[in-house]
């Protein structure tokens, strides 16, 4: 049998049907979105600085929206009337039905096809507001929140199938922002149930009591919480304001009891003078935790005058050495070596010659592998251009650890650092040409391309 060929109105008709029916979910206004959340200190200043150059461009692509809007709704009511449920046949095509062997539109490909269910047949899903969720593969359905956690959780799955969660509960807002912080580890039956719960950790950080609510709403606690690569180990890195400073920290915790297996207290750090204020987020143990030496990696920044929003702002990096052995962080001090290398330290490891430390300079989108001697004197820098624009983490290791890989999802650009010797190959795939004349340029500021993000495995 021979199929009657869809005319325009039908299919304009159908898209319309479809179009009607997409929605966005709820967004809460009194909560930080997702973006807000994954964005670095640098990115939410820079956002900030911009947000009046925002008003004018709007207005001017509400502008050009409008008159693109005009001009279409006077193509659709000058054109000639072809009757209810009629259109104009595209010229030189033939109506009625079409002919044997003649080419005709076919129904939309399914969605899926059914085969095997994959083994394991559930995913652990990250939710935006920092809980997890069980995805069955099977019937494409996800669960219930799974534990109730902040953003900032961290869940690892265990070899006998359950999951263990070192989990992060905020509370008692103050301008804007909790000033306590409730770790937990917590574990999870398979069926995503809850088996047990031990407290590991409480925090409490205090509001400046110079200002009260800030346009740059900052924190007064940060906490940072990561498993050890044996699993054995949870380590909680926090920093909690008691102005005039910021008291900081790693403790380390069993996983199996919650219970504290080490504790470290760095330098206090300064809450600003009275014209800055400054943040110090929670120190990082950098690498899998092994047994010897070390790398800790605390950020922070500052601006000034502390009623602007990223005015005269500035980023760094404290970096510290220390000893790590059966849980117990030992001998933490200054790393002299990694002065200079970048305003954030998000990658480390150590080893018998010494160690290595990879760097992002922000403001340059540039990655700077640094290595040091066994005395931490720096010994050499390797370079590779990053993406401007591109959130994610397109930086791995290579699974003999010997190499750093790096991607640049602009220009197609994968590079391996050799982590010993510094050593730099480069590998360019294709990429698109793009003619960014004048007004392809003035059209980018007027409606900004989506941020993308970008992961390498």
């Amino acid at each position: 049998m021979t199929r009657e060929p869809i005319d325009d109105a039908t299919i304009e008709q159908l898209v319309r049907e479809v179009a009607s029916g997409w929605s966005m979910p709820a967004v809460r206004l009194d909560a930080p979105s997702w973006r807000d959340r994954i964005r670095t200190p640098r990115a939410q200043r820079i956002a900030g600085a911009q947000a009046w150059l925002g008003r004018f461009g709007r207005a001017g692509s509400a502008a050009v929206a409008l008159t693109v809007a005009g001009a279409l709704v006077a193509v659709l009511i000058t054109r000639p009337s072809t009757g209810p449920g009629k259109s104009t046949e595209p010229t030189g095509r033939a109506t009625g039905p079409a002919p044997s062997g003649a080419t005709i539109a076919t129904p939309l490909p399914k969605n899926f096809v059914r085969g095997e269910v994959p083994a394991p047949d559930h995913v652990l899903l990250a939710l935006e507001e920092g809980d997890f969720t069980l995805v069955d593969l099977a019937s494409g359905r996800g669960g219930d929140a799974m534990t109730g956690g902040a953003y900032g959780s961290a869940v690892r799955s265990q070899a006998d199938g359950t999951y263990l969660c070192l989990c992060l509960k905020l509370g008692d807002n103050q301008e804007g922002r909790p000033t306590r912080a409730d770790i937990s580890i917590e574990r999870y039956a398979a069926s995503g149930e809850r088996l047990s719960s031990a407290p590991a950790l409480h925090l409490v950080g205090d509001p400046d009591p110079r200002d009260g609510l800030l346009p740059e709403r900052p924190p007064h606690v940060n906490v940072d919480l990561r498993f050890s690569a044996d699993g054995r180990l949870g380590f909680i890195g926090w920093s909690v304001r008691k102005h005039p400073v910021w008291h900081n920290g790693i403790t380390v915790i069993d996983v199996a009891d919650g219970s504290t297996v080490g504790e470290l207290d760095l330098p206090d750090d300064t809450s600003g003078d009275a014209t800055t204020r400054r943040v110090v987020t929670a120190p990082r143990l950098l690498g899998g935790g092994a047994d010897g030496n070390v790398v800790i990696a605390r950020e922070w920044y500052s601006w000034s005058p502390p009623t602007s929003e990223g005015l005269n702002y500035q980023q760094d990096t404290d970096v510290f050495g220390a000893t790590l052995a059966e849980g117990r962080l030992t001998d933490a001090a200054p790393l002299t070596g990694a002065a200079g290398c970048g305003q954030r330290v998000i990658l480390a490891g150590t080893g018998s010659a010494g160690a290595w430390l990879g760097c992002l300079r922000t403001f340059a989108n540039q990655l700077v592998l640094r290595r040091l001697d066994a005395a931490g004197s720096p010994l050499g820098d390797s370079t590779f251009t990053a993406a401007a624009g591109i959130d994610g983490d397109p930086y791995v290791l290579s699974p003999d650890g010997h190499a750093l890989f790096a991607w640049n999802p602009v220009t197609a650009t994968l590079a391996r650092i050799d982590l010993v010797t510094g050593e730099s190959t480069e590998a360019h795939g294709l990429v698109a040409a793009l003619d960014r004349g004048p007004l392809a340029a003035f059209g980018a500021w007027l409606a900004p391309i989506a941020a993308a993000k970008s992961f390498l495995y």
